[in-house]
């Protein structure tokens, strides 16, 4: 493990996340319109395709973000300002997150209509030893809302998780107010748990969130 961290320290993509090499980490659906696993987007698609966040690909992460700046930020976690954070450069981050990823706390996805990429599927705060949990997080450019893309993906990444990384319990926190990702849940094998009220802060104010939960046991009935 100790010459990953030397890798990731001099910019390179690990080799191997949670004991597995990283490039069995890639997702591919091929033909996703003819499988009606999305609807037509208007072009020929020849795969819907998941690439785990490593190495450079951050880097088209953080451009799709900042395309899609104004339709996130309503949506996006911030420290309130009584306890202000310092933002990690770009560069910190992927170490961070790439670390991350090797130690098994984290799994972070970008979503690719064939070269395009188009969002981001992660889960974060996993947890092993008795727990062996996950939050799933996820989001979508403006621009490829309404095809079925974001449902798709958060399935294909759970069903992943549950059956190859053997976790047992993933769970999901929504406003209230953002029905279009509670319909996508919704649509899944995740049960309503209730309200964390005050939960966390968003758009400047503690927001309350409606808690999901999947598991392993009853995810594939």
């Amino acid at each position: 493990m100790w010459f990953q961290k030397i890798l990731i320290n001099l910019g390179f993509a690990p080799r191997q996340g949670w004991g597995k090499p990283s490039r069995e980490y890639q997702l591919v659906i091929p033909n996703p319109v003819e499988a009606e696993e999305i609807k037509d987007p208007g072009y020929p698609v020849k795969y819907l395709w998941m690439q785990p966040v490593l190495g450079s690909f951050h880097q088209q992460v953080a451009a799709l973000h900042a395309e899609n700046t104004a339709w996130l930020s309503p949506w996006e976690v911030k420290p309130p300002p009584e306890y202000p954070a310092e933002v990690p450069t770009l560069a910190q981050y992927r170490r961070i997150q790439d670390w991350k990823f090797v130690k098994g706390e984290s799994l972070n996805y970008l979503v690719y209509l064939d070269t395009e990429p188009v969002g981001v599927v992660s889960l974060t705060n996993i947890e092993r030893g008795a727990s062996q949990s996950a939050t799933l997080g996820y989001w979508l450019a403006e621009a490829y809302t309404g095809l079925g893309i974001g449902r798709t993906a958060v399935r294909e990444v759970i069903d992943f998780c549950f059956l190859e990384l053997k976790l047992h319990r993933i769970d999901v926190y929504i406003r209230p107010e953002n029905t279009a990702s509670i319909n996508l849940i919704s649509s899944l094998p995740f049960k309503f748990e209730g309200v964390r009220e005050n939960y966390l802060y968003i758009d400047r104010q503690w927001r309350d969130h409606r808690v999901y939960t999947a598991w392993a046991e009853t995810w594939f009935e």
